[in-house]
């Protein structure tokens, strides 16, 4: 009989927590709305972020997709020589796209999500996978989870992890596997 009991109490425990759970976190939700353009051809913040700071003094960037492994799919880049360093391997970043880097990040406000009203923030937080280091001063960016993230304003931040994913795939010459 205490064998059933204890079962008994055991998941009504479990049950009570799901359910606490899944009520604490019914006003999660990503509510961006689509960002409108800024006369330079970039992304203007929207009404739901809130701008915390500029990305144009950016001197180096390291870039790790996967924070669970070691870094070999790494990607380090110096902004003002075109030094970059992906996984092992280290050569210089093609012209075109790295003005493509230096004009976004010169543009671009940094952002988090502006609460909404009546909505609450959950306790999960995006892992940051960019790191934009300019001196001693380090910004990371996540993603937005639960309005919760620090991203590059107005669809920036989609063009620039693009541009990321795309030096990773396709590195110059002398970075290739």
């Amino acid at each position: 009989m205490k064998t059933l009991t204890r079962f008994i109490m055991i998941r009504a425990g479990l049950i009570l927590g799901i359910l606490t759970l899944i009520a604490g976190f019914q006003n999660c939700g990503n509510t961006l709305k689509a960002p409108g353009s800024d006369s330079g051809g970039h992304q203007a913040p929207s009404v739901d972020e809130k701008v915390i700071g500029h990305a144009g003094a950016t001197e180096r960037l390291l870039y790790i997709q996967n924070q669970v492994t070691p870094p070999s799919n790494g990607l380090e880049l110096e902004l003002k020589s075109g030094a970059l360093q992906v996984g092992a391997k280290s050569c210089v970043l093609d012209a075109t796209r790295l003005e493509q880097i230096r004009s976004l990040l010169a543009t671009s406000a940094i952002c988090e999500p502006a609460l909404p009203p009546g909505a609450v923030a959950c306790m999960a937080i995006g892992i940051p996978d960019i790191q934009l280091i300019s001196g001693a001063s380090t910004i990371e960016l996540r993603p937005v989870v639960c309005h919760n993230g620090v991203y590059l304003c107005g669809g920036a931040d989609q063009t620039f992890r693009s541009l990321l994913n795309e030096i990773r795939a396709q590195p110059p010459a002398g970075c290739a596997p």
